[in-house]
C-alpha cells in the first residue's frame, strides 16, 4: 500500500515460535512505548512504525499427532518513508493492516 512518499509493507509466515520468543524478538526494536493488545489467542504488538500479529496454530495433520513444538502464524507490517500520520493513529492503521494480512494468510 502506498501514499505519496510512504509505503506500508508486510509479510506473513508460519513457524514454530512461542509467544515468549515472538515478544522477545521485538524487545530490541522498541523505540518508545509499545502497545500490546490481545483478543483470545490473537496477540498484537505495535511500535511507532511497526506492528506484528502472533497466533498460535497447529496444522490439522500435526494436531492429530499431538505435535510437541508450538506452531504459529505471524505477520509483520511496517512503514517505509515518512508518513503523514504519526502516533496512535498510525499504530491503529498498522495493527488493522497486520490483522487483515494475518486473517488472509
Amino acid at each position: 500500500m502506498t501514499a505519496d512518499d510512504s509505503i506500508i509493507s508486510g509479510e506473513a509466515q508460519s513457524g514454530f515460535a512461542t509467544e515468549e520468543g515472538w515478544r522477545e524478538s521485538y524487545s530490541s526494536k522498541v523505540d518508545g512505548d509499545p502497545v500490546s493488545v490481545s483478543v483470545g489467542e490473537v496477540k498484537v504488538i505495535a511500535l511507532d512504525n511497526l506492528a506484528s500479529v502472533y497466533i498460535p496454530c497447529t496444522p490439522p495433520r500435526q494436531a492429530e499427532c499431538k505435535a510437541e513444538r508450538t506452531h504459529s502464524l505471524m505477520s509483520d507490517v511496517r512503514t517505509i518513508g515518512e508518513s503523514r500520520v504519526q502516533g496512535v493513529p498510525l499504530r491503529q492503521v498498522l495493527m488493522d493492516f497486520a490483522y487483515q494480512l494475518t486473517k488472509h494468510a
